[in-house]
């Protein structure tokens, strides 16, 4: 997490709990959403999050809830470890949104 993040004074070790929400290709829209600072306020508007706690996407492929583990300075970054609490996966959701190299690519499966 940068620094100069907007959640980057909310993080506490042992205190902060949130979710490392897995994205499926279907969630092309939403991961650009999520990256765009002007659209901070937006980002839980689109799709089917849950935000009574800590919000978690109900149909992402798979859902860790952590607390603050460890909190790690690197450069103009925080290396945010989580212990993890919980996790919930999708079964339908087999196919996972990656992002490489500057642009979205699919996985394919060697035999």
């Amino acid at each position: 997490i940068n620094k100069s993040a907007r959640m980057a004074n909310s993080l506490h070790l042992g205190k902060t709990h949130f979710c490392a929400n897995l994205l499926s290709a279907e969630h092309e829209a939403l991961s650009n959403l999520c990256a765009t600072p002007d659209a901070y306020d937006q980002r839980f508007n689109q799709g089917d999050w849950d935000v009574s706690r800590t919000p978690r996407l109900n149909n992402a492929a798979a859902v860790f809830e952590c607390v603050v583990d460890q909190l790690n300075e690197y450069g103009t970054h925080y290396v945010v470890i989580g212990r993890v609490l919980d996790v919930a996966i999708d079964a339908r959701s087999a196919n996972p949104l990656c992002y490489w190299d500057g642009r979205y690519r699919q996985l394919t499966q060697v035999s």
